[in-house]
């Protein structure tokens, strides 16, 4: 009987030391388990996470950690969500910010890009050796230009006053007949009618004149505008030429105005 007391003695006191050396290795294990939670990466955190850390550092570190208390789910899932919310309230301060600073950028380089345009002046028209534009057709020099195209492909006839054929001067002295205006019978005397014309100045139904075969005015044309003529052409006929053409260039002596 005392035997048995003994051993019932024994088995308490062994249950009592077992109970006192499990607390502490309850405690160990716990802050092992915090080791594991929380290494030791500082220098690879950002400053969100660090703060995140301290605060989850301070929430453990608050629980008494015993056989007896454990930390509950519920604390746990505070913890845990406590880092998300501080992590999207920085984000969208960041996001903010960094759309205001690319919308700023965006408005300085369109205003860079769309310089102010400047007007250009227009490029003054280059001149040429006779009236490019001449002044407008009076009705009169209309109507004796009107006639003399009439006669386009007559042949050339020497001392023809006809439209049966024409030399250069019968060929105009007939066409401003026809208009009430009386000219001498030669390219010679036809020069010394009317008034000088330059040939800047040159005007529809100006007479043009050319030294040709012989020296002084031996051939004439009517002027039409634009740097072109019509005449009784030795070798065609009546015909349309150019004042520019190079035989002519050469041997325009000058023009004169009869109509008035």
């Amino acid at each position: 009987m005392i035997n048995l007391n003994r051993r019932f003695v024994s088995g308490v006191i062994a249950l009592s030391l077992c109970a006192v050396t499990a607390v502490p290795i309850y405690n160990l294990a716990a802050v092992k388990s915090e080791k594991i939670v929380f290494p030791k990466t500082d220098s690879y955190m950002s400053d969100t996470e660090k703060a995140v850390k301290s605060e989850r550092h301070s929430l453990y570190n608050n629980i008494n950690y015993s056989a007896a208390t454990a930390p509950s789910p519920e604390l746990i899932q505070a913890v845990t969500k406590a880092a998300p919310a501080k992590e999207t309230a920085s984000s969208v301060k960041k996001t903010t910010a960094s759309k205001a600073k690319t919308a700023k950028t965006s408005t300085v380089k369109k205003a860079t890009a769309s310089p102010t345009k400047r007007k250009t002046a227009a490029k003054p028209a280059t001149s040429r050796s006779y009236a490019s534009t001449a002044p407008a057709t009076t009705s009169k020099a209309a109507a004796i230009i009107s006639t003399a195209k009439k006669y386009i492909g007559v042949p050339y006839v020497w001392g023809g006053t006809t439209p049966s054929g024409f030399d250069c001067s019968g060929y105009t002295k007939y066409v401003f007949a026809k208009h009430g205006i009386s000219l001498p019978r030669t390219a010679a005397e036809q020069y010394n009618v009317g008034s000088y014309v330059s040939k800047a100045n040159l005007r529809a139904g100006d007479l043009v004149f050319f030294t040709t075969y012989k020296a002084g005015p031996s051939h004439l044309g009517i002027y039409l505008g634009n740097g072109s003529f019509i005449h009784a052409s030795s070798s065609k006929g009546v015909i349309i030429s150019s004042l520019s053409n190079s035989y002519f260039a050469e041997r325009y002596i000058g023009a004169r105005r009869v109509i008035g």
